[in-house]
């Protein structure tokens, strides 16, 4: 399942899954750490990927008014079209053919 599909299904601040070694420790196998400490970085975990996710937000929306600005000549040299700058953004903001 992509990050588009599982943002479609919970909505669209519905951060992506991470893999094992990213979740916080209270997440960690399914089991909850009920501690202190497991809770506090729970909490801290949360803020930290609403944060990335407006990162990440602003520098598609940087990208994009880029791009835009360019006139046809520049834009048809990187092998783009105007109607095309919104769905290459995305699409390599999501991990498509040649992200970085």
């Amino acid at each position: 399942m992509t990050n588009r599909e599982r943002s479609a299904l919970c909505g669209a601040g519905c951060a992506p899954a991470l893999a094992p070694w990213e979740r916080p420790s209270h997440l960690q196998d399914g089991v909850q750490n009920l501690s202190l400490g497991g809770l506090l970085q729970g909490a801290l975990w949360a803020p930290r990927m609403c944060i990335d996710y407006v990162i990440r937000w602003n520098r598609r929306r940087a990208t994009i008014r880029s791009l835009q600005a360019l006139n046809d000549h520049y834009l048809a040299d990187i092998g783009l079209d105007r109607s095309q700058i919104v769905a290459t953004v995305e699409t390599r903001a999501q991990g498509g053919a040649g992200s970085v």
